[in-house]
């Protein structure tokens, strides 16, 4: 098993990194920009838990720093009563970035919609690895901003139910150290045209039997003060056989 040194190993890299996200549904697209904090991976590890560990009870990012150089020890957290209630989300916390690089399932987070969940959050992302499911949840910080709220693999509630789904249409990933962006995914074809940017995205879907249905889904996007706003769209479905 993973443990919270191998969890601030993980986050460390994404201190100086930003993601930017544009998704779209209905007409309407969203610009997100994900950044990171210190004190965000203690929220995340879900050390606000464990309760009986005084150490713990400091300043987030000093405890943060406090782990990094084992002031803080592993044995230490782990002698919690409670640790075995964040044991899993430790677990899968460094797979962090990786799921973030992957992912291309995003959810406009309903809270309304689970109606035992106390999380407050605006969106929400969804990935399988190691054969569980994952849930990191995504809030508002200012402007088109966003951080790291919770995270946790999937147990009893599957928290995706319910929720409305989002298009990704790019993502890109920023070294705010070096200002290198790296893209990481692009399933859009830009043609520039007199009214704005024409998008055109091939989406695959499988039936029942030899083939699968192709929808050819067609975004109209211009700018509003600098960002991307799609403004029509329309689908034409093709049977394609296999």
């Amino acid at each position: 098993m993973r443990n919270v040194l191998d969890c601030i190993n993980a986050f460390i890299p994404l201190l100086s990194t930003e993601y930017e996200l544009v998704i779209g549904r209905k007409g309407v697209s969203v610009t997100l920009k994900i950044l990171f904090d210190k004190k965000d991976c203690f929220h995340l590890m879900g050390l606000q838990y464990l309760a009986d560990r005084p150490e713990l009870s400091r300043d987030r990012g000093r405890v943060f720093d406090e782990i990094a150089d084992g002031t803080i020890t592993i044995e230490k957290i782990k002698s919690s009563d409670f640790y075995n209630k964040i044991e899993q989300r430790v677990h899968f916390l460094p797979l962090l970035e990786q799921m973030i690089d992957s992912n291309d399932t995003v959810f406009k987070y309903n809270k309304k919609a689970n109606m035992y969940s106390m999380i407050e959050a605006d969106y929400l992302m969804e990935n399988n690895m190691e054969s569980r499911n994952l849930f990191l949840f995504l809030s508002n910080d200012e402007g088109d901003n966003y951080f790291c709220r919770s995270f946790f693999p999937e147990e009893k509630m599957d928290y995706s139910k319910n929720q409305a789904s989002w298009t990704l249409l790019y993502k890109k990933k920023i070294d705010l150290s070096t200002g290198a962006e790296t893209v990481l995914y692009n399933k859009i074809t830009f043609l520039h045209k007199p009214f704005g940017l024409i998008i055109q995205m091939a989406i695959f879907y499988p039936f029942l039997g030899n083939g699968c249905r192709k929808k050819v889904r067609t975004l109209k996007i211009k700018k509003v003060d600098d960002k991307p706003m799609v403004i029509h769209t329309k689908e034409k479905a093709k049977m394609h056989r296999m």
